[in-house]
């Protein structure tokens, strides 16, 4: 048998419940999410089959929707992970094989994100704890209606704790730093990193604009359509990622993120030119 948890609103707090009995909250104005407290409510010592539901019917925050669709995708995750059969009740005894996969990984990752080990030993590092980064599109996501109401979603996304975005990668720098301006004017205030893909064969002349829903500036269209071979897109590529990464650094950029999938072997000449 399932576990039955249900997700509410009271007293401020969006809450799980098991049996009547609340298991894990959230604050409606922070919305800080806990990892920790979130393992040590809903899995530890517990059986990882749960089956949710949403039983808001008053939500003055207009947040509840959202969060419960995102605690159902992390149980949904972890439940698929662990490949638990949802009509039996499981136990640390019964299969400690499955639990240890993901669920110890979780309460690791979790114990880590919160600076300390799981025996609750401080981990002592510098810096801050983790942050949660998330996508955002400068050409806005495909089933977006337009680019306002994807800035909305991203706004969205800040409001409930995300700490940094990454773009998807581009090709036309002007679109980059328009996004970030119409986003700073909606009052999203975390950094958004650039997100770089180096064209690396001649196949993605035409296959990346395709797959990534992006422009090719009309000026790297030109050349791109003179490559015959591998080679010459790679070589194009190169370029073209360093003139984008020295014009993002000029503007004021601090950091960069790569797509290097089958780009990796253009990253050393990259990065020698831009360093």
């Amino acid at each position: 048998m399932k576990r039955q948890l249900s997700f509410d609103f009271e007293n401020e707090q969006y809450i799980l419940k098991e049996n009547g009995q609340i298991i894990f909250s959230i604050d409606a104005q922070e919305l800080k999410f806990v990892s920790l407290d979130f393992y040590n409510g809903v899995y530890k010592g517990k059986s990882t089959a749960i089956e949710l539901t949403n039983a808001i019917k008053d939500d003055k925050y207009k947040k509840g929707n959202y969060i419960f669709s995102c605690l159902n995708d992390i149980i949904t995750s972890i439940q698929d992970e662990i490949h638990e059969p949802l009509t039996e009740t499981l136990s640390n005894e019964a299969e400690p094989a499955k639990l240890s996969k993901a669920v110890f990984l979780y309460e690791l990752s979790a114990c880590a994100g919160d600076g300390f080990f799981m025996d609750g030993t401080p981990i002592k590092h510098p810096g801050e704890k983790f942050y949660c980064g998330v996508a955002c599109y400068p050409e806005k996501h495909e089933e977006a209606p337009n680019l306002e109401q994807d800035l909305l979603h991203l706004k969205e996304k800040q409001d409930l704790g995300a700490g940094y975005a990454v773009t998807q990668l581009f090709y036309d720098n002007k679109k980059y730093f328009d996004f970030v301006a119409k986003a700073r004017a909606m009052g999203i205030t975390m950094p958004i990193i650039p997100g770089i893909k180096p064209l690396a064969k001649l196949t993605q002349v035409t296959q990346v604009p395709k797959t990534f829903h992006c422009d090719m500036p009309q000026e790297l269209a030109k050349e791109a359509v003179k490559c015959t071979t591998d080679e010459e897109a790679r070589q194009l590529g190169i370029e073209w990622a360093v003139s984008q990464c020295k014009e993002l650094y000029a503007n004021g950029v601090k950091d960069i993120h790569f797509y290097t999938v089958s780009a990796f072997k253009s990253m050393p000449d990259i990065l020698r030119q831009i360093l």
